[in-house]
């Protein structure tokens, strides 16, 4: 009987070529996909929500509160509008500002500014009820987020 053994299969410098290989090909793949609509997806998901933190938080502290948006630089700040029993103001110690990721966006709203009175209707600043669904439309490329609040309920939904 001869002891000889042979052994098959890839040598250490072979393996590490190939992953090299593997990593490099995955690398340009993913540079390749466009994911750019999962931004302003995130995008219009996290302004409905702070838009629900909003109103919520007109109904527990009385008061109006809203969102200013500046179209031009995709930018969104909370502002309240206090009552007149005075009381301070919820965004002063955790204020929310906020980036949209898009190419630019629109609102229907008259001065870009969207409050919830204390009863969560969606308001004018000057406090007037809005009679018509308010909307905001994000854009990214081919893709188009809009979010919708109704009037007298203030439902906000996509």
């Amino acid at each position: 009987m001869n002891a000889k053994s042979s052994h098959s299969g890839f040598t250490l410098p072979e393996l590490l070529v190939t992953l090299i290989l593997v990593g490099v090909l995955a690398g340009v793949a993913m540079a390749r996909l466009d994911f750019g609509g999962a931004n302003a997806a995130g995008a219009a998901s996290l302004l409905e929500v702070r838009l629900w933190g909003v109103k919520q938080i007109a109904m527990t502290h009385l008061i109006r509160a809203g969102l200013r948006f500046d179209e031009s630089a995709r930018v969104y700040t909370a502002v309240a509008i206090p009552s007149e029993n005075g009381g301070a103001d919820p965004f002063e110690a955790d204020p929310i500002r906020e980036t949209i990721s898009a190419d630019f966006i629109e609102t229907t709203f008259p001065g870009g500014e969207l409050f919830f009175d204390a009863m969560g209707r969606p308001v004018t600043g000057a406090g007037a009820l809005m009679q018509t669904p308010q909307r905001i439309t994000i854009h990214d490329g081919d893709r188009v987020f809009e979010i919708v609040v109704e009037p007298i309920t203030g439902w906000i939904h996509q």
